[in-house]
């Protein structure tokens, strides 16, 4: 029996972003599913609702309107059913005091996109490649 496709949550508010993130995992050849939700409430909604598709990652823009990426990571952390999940920083800022908050408030890493297209696929296909390929996550 083969295995599910790795499940990806993307919570990214711009269009052109989540398509660019679509097309990176598309050339990945990964077997991996892509979620998509649009702001921090509804990352949240949709990795509490029950019985719903457990993602084995979240790719977690930082600034978002309403509910943002610092405030979406602090909650799944004080979540015990969410605490274990990688969650991956994915955006533009490169500032310092961002970088340090995200990691203190417990990311799995932190990655800057590029405004580089190619730099930018290549830059989601490595990250994809890792967390599927290259690690084992909580079962």
């Amino acid at each position: 029996m083969a295995e599910p496709p790795f499940q990806v949550l993307l919570v990214e508010d711009d269009v052109a972003d989540q398509l660019l993130l679509k097309e990176a995992a598309d050339l990945s050849g990964l077997p991996c599913t892509l979620h998509f939700t649009r702001d921090g409430h509804e990352a949240l909604a949709f990795l509490r609702r029950p019985g719903g598709v457990r993602p084995h990652l979240v790719l977690l823009d930082l600034n978002m309107p309403g509910k943002g990426g610092l405030e979406v990571l602090r909650e799944a952390r004080a979540d015990p059913a969410l605490r274990s999940l990688p969650i991956v920083v994915l955006t533009n800022s490169n500032a310092a005091g961002d970088v340090t908050r995200c990691y203190a408030a417990g990311a799995s890493a932190y990655v800057c996109k590029s405004m580089q297209l190619e730099t930018f696929l290549n830059t989601v296909q490595t990250t994809l490649t890792y967390w599927c390929q290259g690690t084992l996550l909580p079962g």
